[in-house]
């Protein structure tokens, strides 16, 4: 079984009844896998993102959590382009934030 959230499975669907091809065929030709089943790559793109925008970590540490915390979100679901699951995303950065101390 292939793990995909709503938006993407619905993008497939759609793409599966015009083409006539399966779903997981369309998952698969177009890589609409998520990235849940690779935190190694989740994490290591987390960790790109804190790396390189110290000013939102600093924001973080400074009393602006929850607006900082929210972009680095932003900012890591467009690396993965939508691929990542916000609330795993939200958890990684939070336990990675809370670690930088």
């Amino acid at each position: 079984m292939i793990n995909i959230d709503s938006k993407l499975y619905k993008m497939a669907l759609e793409e599966a009844q015009r083409t006539g091809k399966t779903v997981e065929q369309i998952i698969k030709e177009q890589g609409l896998v998520t990235l849940e089943d690779y935190v190694e790559d989740l994490a290591q793109t987390v960790d790109n993102i804190i790396n390189s925008r110290t000013d939102l970590v600093d924001a973080y540490y400074n009393g602006e959590e929850r607006w900082a915390q929210s972009l680095l979100v932003c900012l890591v679901m467009k690396e993965t382009k939508g691929r990542a699951h916000p609330q795993r995303v939200n958890e990684l950065i939070d336990l990675k934030l809370k670690k930088w101390i």
